[in-house]
C-alpha cells in the first residue's frame, strides 16, 4: 500500500497507517479502549522487568503482540500462575523476537465479525461463532486448532449477533478500516462482548476464508463479494485519482 500511495495508484483495503497500527495489538486495543469500547484489561511486556509489577488476576491469556492466524497461541497461552506467565513471555520473545501482550482471560464464546464497506457505509455481513470441535487440542482458537481444522464456523443467533455486531462495527470505524475485513470478539464471564483484534486485510480465498464463507452463508457469491469490495473502494477514491498517470519513468 505504501508503494501504491507513492505512485498514486488506487487500491482496495486499508491504508498503510491503519495496517501498521492494527498490526500491533496493544496500540489497537488502546485506541479502541480510549474510544469507550469494551476490551479486556491488558499489558504489553517488552522485557521481563515489567513483570515485577504485574498485578492482573489469573488466569490471563498471553500471545505475541504483532502476529496473526493464531501464531504463538498454544496450550501454554492460557496462564494460571506467575512462573508460567514468565515462561510464556520469554518463549514469545525468543521465538518471535517481539513483545508479548497479556490480557485478562475471557472464558466466553468466540466470534469473528465479517464487515464490508468504509465509514458510515460499512455493514456487518455475518457474525460467526468459532466452535472448537471435540478433537481440538485447546478450548480456544489456537494455531494448531486452526491449522488442523478443529474449528467449526457457525453463524451466530440473533442474540449473539445483536451483541457483537455493534461493537465490531464501531471498532471498525474508530480504527479507520476500509472496504472489507474482520473484527474478533469474545465474551467475558458476564457474557459481555469484548473487542479482541481486527484483521483489516482479510484473506479472500474463494474456498475457505472466513470472509468468503460469511458471504456465502448470506447468499452472497464470491463474484458479488469482490464487486462489493471494489464498489466500496471506488466510492471513496476521488475521480482525479483514477485519472492519474501511472507510467513509471525508466531509470
Amino acid at each position: 500500500p505504501s508503494i501504491l500511495d507513492e505512485y498514486r495508484i488506487p487500491y482496495t483495503f486499508s491504508d498503510p497507517l491503519v495496517l501498521a497500527v492494527t498490526l500491533h495489538k496493544g496500540i489497537t486495543k488502546t485506541i479502541v479502549r480510549n474510544a469507550g469500547l469494551q476490551t479486556a484489561e491488558f499489558l504489553v511486556v517488552e522485557n521481563p522487568d515489567q513483570l515485577k509489577s504485574f498485578s492482573m488476576d489469573f488466569p490471563v491469556f498471553v500471545k505475541p503482540v504483532c502476529e496473526g492466524a493464531g501464531k504463538g497461541i498454544d496450550g501454554n497461552s492460557k496462564v494460571g500462575n506467575f512462573d508460567a506467565l514468565t515462561s510464556k513471555c520469554n518463549d514469545i520473545s525468543m521465538k518471535f523476537n517481539q513483545p508479548a501482550i497479556i490480557e485478562k482471560y475471557l472464558p466466553g464464546k468466540d466470534f469473528t465479525v465479517s464487515i464490508i464497506g468504509t465509514g458510515d457505509k460499512a455493514r456487518v455481513i455475518d457474525v460467526t461463532n468459532l466452535v472448537i470441535t471435540k478433537e481440538g487440542k485447546e478450548d480456544f482458537f489456537s494455531y494448531e486448532n486452526k491449522d488442523e481444522l478443529y474449528v467449526e464456523y457457525v453463524s451466530a443467533g440473533i442474540c449473539d449477533y445483536d451483541k457483537c455486531a455493534p461493537l465490531a462495527l464501531e471498532a471498525w470505524k474508530v480504527l479507520g478500516c476500509r472496504d472489507a475485513g474482520r473484527v474478533d470478539v469474545r465474551y467475558d464471564a458476564e457474557g459481555k462482548p469484548n473487542f479482541i483484534e481486527v484483521n483489516p486485510l482479510a484473506e479472500i480465498n474463494h474456498e475457505y476464508s472466513e470472509l468468503t464463507n460469511a458471504c456465502r452463508k448470506k447468499g452472497i457469491s464470491y463474484d458479488e463479494m469482490i464487486g462489493m469490495i471494489l464498489r466500496s473502494a471506488m466510492e471513496r477514491i476521488k475521480p482525479q485519482e483514477l485519472q492519474a498517470d501511472y507510467h513509471l519513468k525508466a531509470e
